[in-house]
């Protein structure tokens, strides 16, 4: 996702648990920085990215949230405690 640079700002990454969490209606991107490319002077201004992760507690159940499913919307995910799906998530990472 091409996010133009505004002064005094953030960005935040939606992760995969949220995604989850909001029934698919946040979605995930891949978490990278790259230069900007218009950019072409010899020396590039500076850029910093910091990563910061933050996971629910262990005994949080993640179940799609009730404002992001209906009728016509049903929940696409069974609900996983938070510990289990992080487990399963980093497994799935080591396992490639």
């Amino acid at each position: 996702v091409n996010v133009a640079p505004v002064p005094d700002s953030i960005v935040v990454n939606v992760g995969d648990c949220l995604m989850r969490w909001s029934n698919d209606e946040l979605v995930s991107t891949p978490h990278r920085v790259v230069s900007d490319p218009t950019v072409t002077a010899d020396v590039l201004p500076e850029r910093f990215s910091i990563a910061f992760f933050c996971n629910p507690n262990k005994s949080t159940m993640v179940e799609c949230l009730p404002s992001c499913s209906s009728d016509t919307n049903p929940p696409r995910y069974d609900p996983i405690k938070a510990f289990e799906y992080l487990c399963g998530r980093l497994s799935d990472t080591i396992s490639r």
